[in-house]
């Protein structure tokens, strides 16, 4: 399995609207991307960050939705709800429940 990590400063003022906003495209796109295993959003409303964890069965999976052109997509729809510019980082998941 392999994690797709974004990071990301958000407006603090619009976090719930952003949260939406991601939820959308989780049912509109990422839940049909091949290889897609799940994700986790984390919002710390106080500081203005968000991270986002995409879970794929393989970082081959993982890399063609990067080159596919997908999550810079997705990003550019969610750029108002931005404060900064998002840290995409691959890991591989080593650990899980």
């Amino acid at each position: 399995m392999y994690a797709r990590v974004i990071q990301v400063p958000v407006d603090i003022g619009k976090v719930d609207a952003g949260i939406d906003a991601v939820d959308k495209a989780m049912q509109e796109v990422i839940k049909q991307l091949k290889g897609f295993a799940g994700s986790y959003l984390l919002v710390d409303r106080s500081e203005g960050k968000a991270i986002y964890i995409g879970l794929y069965d393989s970082q081959e999976d993982a890399d063609a939705v990067m080159q596919s052109g997908v999550t810079q997509d997705v990003l550019s729809k969610l750029a108002e709800f931005m404060a900064g510019t998002p840290v995409i980082e691959g890991y591989e998941v080593a650990l899980k429940p």
